[in-house]
């Protein structure tokens, strides 16, 4: 009974001993779960390209960008190396997830501010809205530097006669720049004298007026129906012009009816005003161009001074070749300046009913049939006659086959149309240099001469 006893003492003593081991011993430490790390955001490497890389306004570029923000809005930005990007995004788009976006524009003339871009390098800079993550890269930029305007005038009224004001609205010129009115002929230019000037504005343009004069500066009278105005600068770099319908008066009554006396009454009249006002209104209307374009009636007569005193033959027909009939009459006169005599030939032609002088030619004093006189009436004949038809007669064999083969007396020449005058020298016995006056200049050809058939030809013409 007492082992028992005993026993259950010891089991108990030593369960209470356990218990108290228990209760007084320290918890063991616990080790804490780690939490995951947090890796830092990678930073944006932004990257771009441009295509092209050259241009100039007008250019189409691609922008194509990467490395930014996913989902970032990017701009890109133009300005030069060195500056700042500026405050306007000429172009905007939103980055994909990937951080790359693709933009396209075309390349401006001017700044923002208007200013035109005359710079050779530009840098492009796509950047995120608040400009914190920005790449740049360089252009280089074709400069177009802008074209000057085109010069025109605008006329009101476009036609009238004498003393009709024409108002003229000029545009186009460079600004503050001095501009001068002139008349003419088209195609045939202006003479040196202005008739009325004005200054642009800042813009080029200007307001003229004009009233329209009765005579040319010399003194003839305006006979023709067209009229140019011409506007010109200074220096006449830049000019427009424009036509006017013109409505000439009426031939005087006292206008001679005879060719001869309009050939006297022309060479008394240059006698008595040196200026030719009076004597131009006996000329066509191919020397009325030539004085609009600045020639005087002596050059027209070819002589340096007026002369003294002078004759007018009245040949029949036949005496001159082309003289008499139809539509064209030769006539010639003898100019007399005291140590010496020089004879012209005046061809007349039929202008508006009246008989107007159209060429003037110098009649070298030549024995018939030698080169100097045919030269001079080959010369008539083809400007009575343009077909060429009575010129042959003067060309070589040789010459008169290439026309009858197709050619024509004025493809011989060289020339497109008849001249309106001419003159001549004979350099030698057999060469002839021939000069035909046009309203653009003269034209110079050489005559070389062959006796043949009992007489001289012209056998070949040259340049």
């Amino acid at each position: 009974m007492k082992t028992k006893t005993f026993r259950l003492w010891a089991v108990c003593s030593l369960a209470w001993l356990v218990i108290a081991a228990c209760a007084g011993a320290p918890p063991a430490p616990v080790t804490p779960t780690a939490a995951p790390t947090q890796l830092p955001a990678p930073k944006p490497n932004p990257a771009v390209t441009i295509n092209p890389n050259t241009g100039g306004a007008g250019t189409q570029v691609t922008v194509v960008g990467s490395g930014f923000p996913a989902n970032a809005n990017v701009g890109v930005y133009l300005g030069l190396p060195g500056a700042d990007i500026g405050a306007q995004a000429y172009v905007q788009g939103v980055a994909d997830a990937n951080g790359n976006v693709g933009l396209a524009f075309a390349l401006p003339a001017n700044w923002p501010d208007g200013r035109r871009i005359t710079e050779s390098k530009l840098v492009f800079t796509a950047a995120t809205e608040d400009r914190s993550v920005r790449v740049m890269a360089e252009l280089d930029y074709v400069v177009s530097l802008p074209q000057p305007a085109q010069p025109t005038i605008a006329i009101s009224p476009s036609s009238g006669g004498a003393g009709t004001q024409v108002t003229i609205a000029a545009s186009g010129f460079p600004p503050n720049a001095s501009l001068k009115v002139y008349l003419g002929l088209p195609n045939a230019g202006v003479g040196p004298q202005s008739y009325v000037g004005g200054v642009t504005d800042a813009n080029g343009s200007a307001v003229m007026a004009i009233v329209m004069p009765d005579k040319w500066p010399d003194g003839s009278p305006i006979v023709q129906d067209k009229l140019a105005v011409l506007v010109a600068t200074d220096d006449f770099n830049a000019k427009a012009a424009a036509e006017f319908g013109y409505a000439a008066s009426a031939p005087s009554s006292d206008y001679p009816q005879a060719p001869q006396d309009v050939v006297r009454q022309f060479l008394s009249s240059l006698m008595n005003d040196h200026s030719g006002g009076s004597s131009a209104r006996y000329l066509g209307s191919n020397l009325q161009a030539e004085i609009g374009g600045g020639r005087t009636l002596l050059q027209i007569l070819g002589i340096p001074n007026i002369y003294q005193s002078f004759t007018v033959d009245v040949p029949g027909a036949g005496d001159v070749p082309g003289a008499g009939g139809g539509d064209s009459v030769t006539l010639q006169a003898t100019l007399d300046f005291g140590a010496n005599s020089q004879p012209r030939l005046f061809v007349l032609k039929q202008e508006e009913g009246q008989w107007r002088i159209s060429a003037v030619a110098a009649a070298e004093s030549a024995p018939p049939g030698e080169p100097g006189q045919i030269t001079n009436d080959f010369l008539l004949s083809l400007l009575q006659d343009p077909t060429g038809e009575s010129s042959l007669k003067y060309l070589s064999r040789r010459l008169a086959a290439q026309v009858h083969g197709g050619g024509s007396v004025l493809s011989l020449l060289g020339v497109q149309s008849v001249y309106n005058s001419f003159a001549y020298e004979l350099p030698s016995p057999t060469l002839v240099r021939v000069t035909l006056n046009y309203d653009g200049g003269p034209q110079v050809r050489s005559f070389q001469f062959v006796h043949e058939g009992g007489g001289w030809k012209i056998d070949t013409i040259s340049q």
